[in-house]
């Protein structure tokens, strides 16, 4: 695999091993009202096919100015129990980290104010407008700084002492915006943690998205100070970029100096090999399979979007923890504990799609609640199932039988030149079942029943089907 790169010293210095992955996957958004740049790193993989943990390890800009929802969502779903600020005392006493309750927080400066020589907050931003000096020139001296110079390094080692130590709950680290100092101290965690180059490239650019609205305000106020023309706006939009230039000033540094990544871990941060292992070990499972149970569960809304309608509304659907387990790839013996963390991180893959679900469970019974507007994705993006539909016009119809149902599984079968499976499940109670033969397009299992009513039918999954039956 190629990577981009603006500099060719970068080019050795993470492990051979750790050049390419199966699923490049960067940190997710935490959809948050008050702060843009809030990332859980959980799911993404490892260059050996793990993933990270999710809930652990979250990455954010400044928290001054959280709303109280988005407070909640920290505290209640990702479980915060850590904040490490790595800002400048003149930055923590302009717009100080609020108090949050069962959160131990730990002040980490990653630099002294001479070394960032900027701010987000109202003196720097103005002190940026009379910038003299090259903006770009400027953010490369820097970078090579924070990962450089003594301070520095002697904070990014308590860093991952901190992270070390964490015993339960999810560490937030943060500096002003998420960008720079954030920026990098993810960088080497990933790293530590074996994430593909690509990959971590690909979660430092990530800010440019994150931030884009933001910045643009900023800038747009900043705008409306006497004196602030076009130029002096130019090298302030330079500075709140996070360009790859960066990235690589920084690992240039680490090149030249340490030769590779693990070489700099080890003696400038002091992550020796059985700390790298204890890391792994808190932070790392092992990959999760979510497409079956995403595909399930969209299968499943979109049959009853085919048999009520779509309505703008949620939807839960209900599992045993077996069910789920056969879904996720899970083994059978699997702790409740090992898939309720599969479900985390199964929550935050779907999330673009299917939106925040909320996951709850009594005992063995777990409910997976699909937001309307996940719905409504499913409504508008996921085509009907042609073979359920033609089984729904026959299921439906007045008059028709057991026989129609067979000559519709027959019809179907043969326009997808395979057979089907007809069985008699009166004894395990589950009528007459029906399913197709390898190479269908429908993996599902029929068990279809005909009375003085007329046909009703339900449809399991084949995993779904065996417990059924149990």
């Amino acid at each position: 695999m190629t990577f981009k790169k603006n500099s060719s010293a970068a080019d050795s210095i993470f492990d051979k091993t750790a050049g390419d992955c199966h699923e490049n996957m960067t940190g997710t958004r935490i959809p948050l009202e008050s702060l843009p740049n809030t990332r859980d790193l959980g799911g993404i993989r490892t260059a050996d096919g793990r993933i990270i943990r999710p809930h652990r390890l979250v990455r954010s800009g400044a928290l001054a100015g959280i709303s109280d929802a988005d407070r909640e969502i920290l505290l209640n779903e990702y479980n915060v129990k850590t904040v490490i600020d790595f800002r400048t005392d003149t930055e923590r006493e302009e717009k100080p980290d609020p108090e949050m309750e069962g959160v131990r927080l730990i002040i980490d400066p990653i630099a002294e104010e001479e070394t960032m020589g900027i701010t987000r907050g109202r003196q720097g931003l103005l002190e940026l407008l009379n910038l003299k000096q090259d903006a770009d020139a400027l953010m490369l001296k820097i970078y090579p700084e924070l990962v450089g110079s003594e301070l520095s390094q002697k904070h990014y080692a308590r860093f991952f002492e901190y992270l070390l130590a964490q015993e339960e709950g999810a560490v937030l680290w943060h500096c002003s915006a998420g960008k720079d100092r954030a920026g990098l101290g993810s960088a080497l965690v990933l790293a530590a943690l074996g994430v593909p180059e690509s990959v971590i490239r690909a979660d430092y650019l990530l800010t440019n998205d994150y931030l884009q609205a933001a910045n643009r305000q900023l800038v747009a106020q900043l705008s409306k100070v006497p004196g602030a023309d076009e130029e002096k706006l130019a090298k302030i939009k330079t500075i709140f970029d996070a360009k790859e230039a960066y990235l690589d000033s920084a690992l240039d540094y680490i090149k030249n100096k340490y030769g590779t990544m693990r070489e700099y871990l080890e003696k400038a941060l002091g992550m020796d090999e059985a700390k790298l292992r204890k890391l792994q070990q808190m932070y790392l499972m092992e990959a999760v399979e979510t497409g079956a149970l995403k595909k399930h569960m969209i299968d499943t809304v979109k049959e009853w979007q085919l048999k009520i309608g779509y309505m703008e509304e949620n939807m839960k659907l209900y599992y045993p923890a077996q069910s789920l387990k056969a879904l996720l790839g899970l083994p059978e013996e699997a702790a409740q504990e090992e898939l309720d963390t599969a479900l985390a991180v199964f929550a935050e893959k779907v999330y673009p799609s299917l939106g925040r679900l909320k996951i709850s469970h009594n005992k063995e019974r777990y409910c997976l609640d699909i937001p309307a507007e996940g719905c409504a994705y499913i409504a508008r993006e996921v085509p009907e199932p042609a073979f359920l539909k033609q089984l729904l016009a026959v299921i439906t119809a007045p008059g028709k039988t057991l026989s129609d149902v067979r000559r519709c599984f027959a019809d179907y079968a043969a326009g997808q030149k395979t057979g089907f499976v007809e069985e008699d499940g009166a004894h395990d109670g589950m009528g007459h079942v029906f399913y197709f033969e390898e190479g269908a397009d429908d993996c599902y299992v029929y068990c279809v029943e005909e009375n003085e009513f007329g046909l009703t039918y339900h449809r399991f999954g084949k995993e779904d089907y065996e417990y059924a039956r149990t």
